[in-house]
């Protein structure tokens, strides 16, 4: 099943350079093209599973949203709370058909709808939150990956028992040791 989606997501080769194309011709702001691409994500994830939309829409908008000037890493988080967000609201939720299974046989689906609202408008509110505040989803990231300008970064700390010590980590398993080194002696 995969294979056959990835077959059809690269058939379709000179259909991204036409949305690239009508999308250079639109006369939006960049923010206002990134907002109607998350709310045509938001819809596809009423009827799509997220490897459907991974594998078609995904590497149409992203060399879209990148020659933009977004970061990836800030918008496939938000991609990701979009499509989380999309999923636990109806008319097809596939979160909430799990909800259902594991709820009590006494719980009907309109009790389950309801259920779920509070925690939409949480989702909306965080998804609001990274999008205005970039910093909240990618300061972790690129910490562990020490991703600056694409080399690793050197870390450094002032210690109260000496000169500063620096150290370089590559992969986020080194993450603890990093901040282990860091941290103040006893």
């Amino acid at each position: 099943m995969v294979f056959i989606i990835l077959v059809g997501a690269t058939a379709f080769g000179p259909g991204d350079a036409l949305i690239h194309d009508v999308v250079d011709q639109l006369a939006l702001p960049n923010w206002a093209i990134f907002a109607c691409i998350m709310g045509v994500v938001f819809l596809l994830g009423f009827f799509l599973d997220y490897i459907e939309i991974a594998f078609i829409h995904l590497p149409v908008i992203a060399p879209i949203l990148s020659a933009m000037g977004f970061d990836p890493l800030w918008y496939g988080v938000l991609l990701g709370v979009n499509l989380q967000t999309s999923f636990l609201t109806p008319p097809f939720g596939f979160a909430l058909f799990y909800f259902r299974g594991v709820a009590p046989s006494r719980a009907t689906t309109g009790q389950i709808y309801r259920g779920i609202i509070p925690f939409v408008i949480i989702q909306i509110i965080g998804l609001m939150l990274v999008a205005f505040y970039p910093e909240v989803a990618t300061w972790l990231p690129r910490f562990g990956f020490n991703c600056v300008n694409g080399q690793p970064a050197v870390l450094a700390a002032s210690t109260p028992d000496g000169p500063d010590r620096s150290m370089r980590c590559y992969p986020p398993s080194n993450l603890y040791r990093c901040m282990r080194n860091l941290a103040p002696r006893q």
